[in-house]
């Protein structure tokens, strides 16, 4: 199957990323609550990689400020996403249910967060946010599979975190984590490399098998555990749905893939308005561990504090409903 292509990265010196982000911060000063601004993670692969942001609010404190809309194009290209967001009690909390890490604060003041954690609770929540992850790429992969569309810089960002997650499960599939070792290969050589879309279109049609198979297999012997019996949303036109085996399910009316050449990312926007995914898992969602149901409670908690206090910006999670 032949793919087209969207999302190709650009050239960028990491001087660019310190003054981006500065011109960020300078935003951010305007924006009363914020008690602490922190960077997560580094500039692995300048042009490539992503900024990401974690912002302390004071508790309680209502900020309706959407950064995104006062962003550039070229702010825009790296923060992918919006900023992640958090009252400090939440932020206090979450390093017992959510697993980011390398925090470096580049703004305001040290907040404290709580380590007391029991060894056994820490690996059963790593375990199901590592298998979320896991589901979460599926879904991103199949569709880009479906539309005959590749969001190139997507799929270069999410192999370091998925080498991540197979390390901490202790995934031995030696295909997959060849498969992904490949990727990391394309990604630190892609603006030297004048074959790189052809080397990443024939690593996806490999990769895409080879994972498939594995999550099933790993979904099967570990179990990702979900509240409710039937399906429920994780995006618009994405459903999950309890079933015996992992598969995914399309419904709606395909574009033309050739179109993306043109209009870019917007046009794999334009099919997702069209067509509606539902993603078929065997989760469990019975006799929950007592320390999955706190992580469940928690990341609901924070979802609806931002629904109420911090609406354009996400909850510091890792879960499929974030």
């Amino acid at each position: 199957m032949g793919y087209y292509t969207v999302d190709i990265p650009t050239i960028l010196a990491e001087s660019d990323y310190h003054r981006i982000l500065k011109n960020v911060l300078s935003k951010l000063a305007t924006v009363n609550g914020i008690e602490a601004v922190y960077q997560i993670g580094g500039i692995g692969t300048p042009g490539i990689s992503d900024l990401d942001l974690v912002l302390v609010f004071e508790d309680d404190l209502i900020c309706n400020y959407n950064l995104h809309e006062q962003l550039s194009k070229e702010e825009k290209y790296l923060f992918i996403h919006r900023l992640y967001g958090c009252s400090r009690k939440n932020f206090h909390e979450s390093s017992r249910f959510s697993f980011f890490h390398n925090f470096s604060l580049i703004a305001g003041h040290e907040i404290q967060r709580d380590h007391e954690r029991n060894e056994t609770e820490v690996n059963l929540i790593k375990t199901q946010i590592a298998l979320e992850y896991m589901l979460k790429m599926y879904t991103n992969i199949m569709l880009q599979k479906e539309y005959g569309i590749l969001q190139v810089r997507s799929l270069l960002l999410h192999g370091k975190a998925l080498k991540f997650d197979l390390d901490f499960l202790n995934v031995d599939s030696a295909a997959l984590n060849q498969s992904v070792k490949h990727l990391i290969d394309i990604r630190n050589s892609w603006f030297k490399d004048e074959n790189n879309v052809s080397h990443l279109t024939k690593w996806f049609e490999e990769f895409i098998c080879i994972y498939s198979e594995v999550l099933s297999s790993i979904l099967n012997v570990r179990g990702i555990y979900m509240h409710g019996d039937g399906a429920f949303r994780i995006a618009k036109n994405i459903s999950i749905c309890k079933a015996e085996s992992l598969a995914c399910h399309r419904t709606g009316m395909k574009l033309p893939a050739f179109a993306a050449m043109v209009l870019g990312k917007k046009y794999f926007r334009a099919q997702n308005r069209l067509n509606s995914f539902e993603i078929r898992v065997p989760f469990k969602n019975t006799d929950f561990p007592e320390s999955l149901q706190k992580y469940f409670k928690f990341q609901a908690g924070q979802r609806e504090y931002n629904r109420k206090f911090l609406p354009y910006f996400y909850p510091l999670s890792s879960s499929l409903l974030a």
